[in-house]
C-alpha cells in the first residue's frame, strides 16, 4: 500500500456520453464481448429489462466521470454464484489522455484486496491441521522469538505481556506499528516508527522482509488495539515457510488455478500481456481534500481534480519487490468476481461440482468478528475504503471487515488503495466488485453510495424482482 463480459452476453450498449460500455446478462461473466461486439440502442428482443438498479448505478458512475475525478471504472454486482448477473459495465477510458477504451479483461493493481487471498490460504492451511490460528507467529519465523518489546508513550520499552499469533496477524492486533502512511496509532500518539515501516516493505525477499520487522519494537500488547499493519505480509511469509512453496505458487495452485483466475498474479511475477492490459493509474487532489474536503467536493472547485499519478505514486514502480500478502495482486474484475462468488456461497464452487475452496466452517470462522470483544478501539477506515464508512458496527474478522458481533456467515468486505471496493452480501447472495485506478482510496465515498443505491433497488429476498 503507498499513500499520496460472461458467455452468453445478451445486451451490449454504448452511451453517447462518457464512453460506456454496459453487459447485462443472466448467464456468468464476462465483460470480453463488450469491447467486440457492436453497439445495441435497445434491449428489444433480447428477454432482459434495464432495470432501475442498472439505471441508478450508470447515473452514479456518470455523476463522477462528468466531475472530471476519476477517468473510468468498472462495476459488477452478480448473485447465485455468477449465475445472474445484476450489472455490469465500464466507463470512461482506462487510460484517459490515449483515449483507450476499456477492454474488458483490464488488469488492475487491487493492493489490499491481496488480504483476502491470504486468508482464503491461511485457512486451507488451518483445515489441512498444517497451522493452527492460535499459533504463535515466532513457531514459523524464528527471529519473532526475540522481540524488543512494546515502545511506551513514555520512551520506554516493556516486555510482551503475550506472543502475537497467526489470528492477530490476520485481524490486525498483533501491536506493531502501523503502515508508513498512517500517522497515528490507534490510541493517538504519533506513529513511531514510519521511517521503519517504509524500509521493511522494502527489503529483497519475504524473509528478510519478516527479520527486519522483528527488530522494530511493537507499539501495544497484541490483542489490545487494532492498528492497520503490514502483519498480513507477515503471514504471507508464514504460508511459505509451511508449504515449501512461494507465495505465487502456492496461490496459483490452491486458488487462482482451480478458479480460473487467469489473469491474477503478483506485481513483480507479471506477464507483458498482464503489464499491457492494465488500466492507468491516477490520484486525487490528496492536498486540497485534505485542506478543505467541502471545498474540494464542490461543483466550483477550481483547482486539479484528479491528475495521472508519478512513478513514485503507482503501486506497480513501488515496493515490495518480494510478493507482498498485504497488496501486491493484480487482477481482474472477472477473475476478483469469480472469487467473491466462491466466497459467498460459503467456499463452495458456484458450478456445483461439489469443489470447496473452503470448508463452510473455515469460510464461517473467517467471518466472523474477532475484534470487539477484545480491542479498545473500532476497526479503522483504511481497509475498506475510509470516506462515509460507519466503523462504530464494524470489526475484523480473518482478512475481512465483517458487522460488528458477527457469528460467522454475515456480510463482509475489503478494499485496495487504488479505490478497488469489494464486498459480499449472503442475506442477497451478491458479490459487488468497483475497479478503478485512482489513489487514495479514502477520499472518494464509492463504496458508500454503491451499498445505497444496493440498500435501494436489490432485495434481500432472492425471487423479488428488481
Amino acid at each position: 500500500s503507498f499513500l499520496v463480459q460472461s458467455q452468453g452476453a445478451s445486451f451490449i450498449h454504448q452511451s453517447s456520453q462518457a464512453h460506456c460500455h454496459i453487459v447485462a446478462c443472466s448467464s456468468p461473466h464476462h465483460m470480453a464481448a463488450a469491447s467486440s461486439a457492436s453497439s445495441v440502442n435497445s434491449l428489444e428482443g433480447v428477454g432482459l429489462t434495464k432495470t432501475p438498479f442498472s439505471v441508478a448505478v450508470d447515473s452514479w458512475a456518470q455523476k463522477w466521470l462528468d466531475s472530471n475525478r476519476v477517468a473510468g471504472m468498472a462495476v459488477a454486482f452478480s448473485q447465485k454464484g455468477g449465475k445472474k448477473m445484476l450489472h455490469k459495465a465500464t466507463y470512461g477510458f482506462a487510460d484517459k489522455e490515449a483515449q483507450r477504451p476499456f477492454s474488458g479483461d483490464d488488469t488492475y493493481q487491487i493492493a489490499s484486496l491481496t488480504k483476502v487471498v491470504v486468508a482464503v490460504a491461511l485457512m486451507q492451511l488451518v483445515e489441512e491441521g498444517k497451522v493452527a490460528l492460535e499459533d504463535p507467529i515466532s513457531k514459523y519465523v524464528e527471529e519473532f522469538k526475540s522481540l524488543k518489546g512494546v515502545l511506551g508513550a513514555d520512551g520506554k520499552l516493556t516486555p510482551l505481556k503475550s506472543e502475537p499469533t497467526l489470528l492477530d496477524a490476520m485481524r490486525h492486533t498483533t501491536g506493531m506499528a502501523p503502515y508508513y502512511f498512517i500517522p497515528q496509532l490507534a490510541d493517538g500518539r504519533e506513529n513511531p516508527f514510519i521511517a521503519e515501516m517504509a524500509a521493511v516493505l522494502g527489503a529483497p525477499t519475504a524473509k528478510d522482509f519478516a527479520k527486519m520487522l522483528a527488530d522494530i519494537p511493537f507499539v501495544h500488547q497484541p490483542g489490545e488495539y487494532i492498528d492497520y499493519a503490514v502483519s498480513v505480509d507477515l503471514a504471507g511469509y508464514v504460508i511459505e515457510v509451511v508449504t515449501g512453496m512461494p507465495l505465487s505458487e502456492y496461490f496459483e495452485k490452491n486458488i487462482f488455478g482451480p478458479l480460473g483466475m487467469k489473469s491474477t498474479c503478483f506485481t513483480p511475477k507479471r506477464t507483458e500481456d498482464i503489464s499491457n492490459r492494465r488500466v492507468k493509474c491516477y490520484t486525487a487532489n490528496i492536498e486540497a481534500w485534505t485542506a478543505d474536503p467541502a471545498k474540494y467536493f464542490s461543483d466550483d472547485f477550481e483547482g486539479e481534480r484528479m491528475r495521472p499519478a508519478l512513478p513514485q505514486e503507482d503501486l506497480v514502480f513501488l515496493p515490495p519487490v518480494f510478493c507482498s500478502g498485504g497488496g501486491g495482486l493484480m487482477s481482474t474484475v472477472d477473475d476478483y468476481m469469480r472469487f467473491g462468488e466462491c466466497l459467498v456461497m460459503k467456499g463452495a464452487f458456484p458450478d456445483g461440482s461439489g469443489r470447496r475452496l473452503l470448508q463452510e466452517s473455515s469460510f464461517m470462522m473467517m467471518t466472523k468478528d474477532h475484534t470487539s470483544s477484545i480491542c479498545k478501539n473500532v476497526p479503522p477506515t483504511y481497509a475498506i475504503n475510509g470516506t462515509g464508512s460507519d466503523m462504530e458496527h464494524k470489526a475484523f474478522g480473518i482478512g475481512v471487515c465483517v458487522d460488528k458481533g458477527s457469528i460467522g456467515g454475515g456480510f463482509f468486505e475489503w478494499g485496495g488503495l487504488t479505490s478497488a471496493v469489494w464486498w459480499a452480501d449472503p442475506r442477497r447472495e451478491l458479490v459487488a466488485v468497483c475497479f478503478t485506478q485512482l489513489m487514495n482510496s479514502f477520499v472518494y465515498p464509492f463504496r458508500t453510495e454503491l451499498k445505497e443505491i444496493v440498500e435501494k433497488y436489490v432485495p434481500e429476498n432472492l425471487n423479488s424482482k428488481l
